[in-house]
């Protein structure tokens, strides 16, 4: 089967959730209208307020809690105005599925930076929380997730492994979406501080980014460990005050046998448009892994699963 994925590349404002969401529904719009075909939608990295690493330290533990919300399965449990609730309802409007995130999940006395996927239905099919934490996420009271970023799309015959930022230093993780099927991986990044990648640097006036080369690296290396193509998508957000700031990532996408796709990158002058990529599951199949790598990953499933029960038991709540 083939499936278009259509990936929105766009700037945001930062801790703007209503102008946000005005433009990101119209970008929607308007790239539907331009290719129709599109089974699946793909939203900015974080796409309603801004990555937390861009907030001021003092204040960021006050804006998490303000802005958290509660995501369940339950339509009708879901507050009208929350993000979790106007993805959905996009999704049932246009037709189309819809991947987006991180946003901000509050799940009993935890918080969580979380993609969701929603469908047609404007249900809410899946959801992947972040694992690998920043210091200045655990600061601001994030807690760290527990179960691999896998979402099924069944009428799609499809299975999207999901990750956030620093997740990708992690070959564990990568080696869960093969061992689960994923036909392709999206990763979500802004820029950000990493251990792993290195920090914000500025790339131009008033403009900051990353070192692409090390994350494309980085990507590239998952790609070919499990033979997954793999787009990390980014996006770029906005700060107010006297000293604006843009904060850029680019899109992304790698082939394990052939590398970067230099033609579908999008970068800081391509904002306001989208990349389509064609999907075809009956080709995009993960490399298979070896018998002592199975039973090694399925050792280490079954202990992140036990751990990560409260998350199945809130998701279904």
């Amino acid at each position: 089967m083939k499936v278009a994925m259509g990936i929105i590349y766009e700037k945001i404002r930062l801790d703007a959730k209503r102008s946000n969401a005005k433009k990101l529904e119209e970008a929607i719009a308007r790239l539907l209208k331009e290719h129709d075909y599109v089974n699946i939608v793909v939203l900015p990295a974080y796409p309603f307020t801004g990555p937390l690493s861009v907030y001021d330290q003092s204040k960021v533990r006050r804006f998490v809690w303000n802005n958290a919300e509660r995501i369940t399965t339950n339509i009708a449990r879901l507050k009208h105005s929350s993000t979790a609730s106007t993805i959905a309802r996009w999704s049932s409007e246009y037709k189309v599925f819809i991947v987006g995130g991180p946003i901000i999940e509050r799940a009993g006395p935890k918080i969580y930076l979380t993609v969701i996927a929603t469908s047609p239905e404007g249900e809410i099919i899946g959801r992947y929380r972040k694992v690998s934490l920043s210091r200045h996420e655990e600061e601001a009271g994030i807690s760290s997730g527990k179960l691999p970023g896998l979402i099924r799309f069944d009428k799609l015959d499809t299975t999207i492994g999901v990750f956030v930022e620093d997740d990708i230093a992690y070959p564990e993780l990568f080696r869960v979406m093969q061992l689960g099927g994923a036909n392709l991986v999206l990763g979500f990044a802004l820029p950000y501080q990493s251990p792993f990648l290195g920090g914000i640097k500025q790339v131009g006036p008033n403009t900051f980014s990353m070192d692409l080369e090390t994350e494309a690296s980085f990507l590239l290396t998952r790609s070919k460990e499990t033979g997954l193509p793999i787009i990390l998508v980014g996006g770029a957000v906005e700060t107010s005050g006297s000293r604006e700031k843009l904060y850029v990532m680019p899109i992304i996408p790698v082939e394990p046998d052939t590398g970067v796709i230099k033609d579908k990158i999008r970068g800081v002058d391509d904002l306001g448009t989208s990349v389509i990529v064609e999907i075809d599951t009956t080709i995009s199949k993960p490399r298979s892994i070896g018998f002592i790598d199975q039973i090694a990953l399925k050792m280490t499933c079954k202990a992140v699963e036990k751990g990560g029960e409260e998350e199945l038991l809130d998701m279904h709540s």
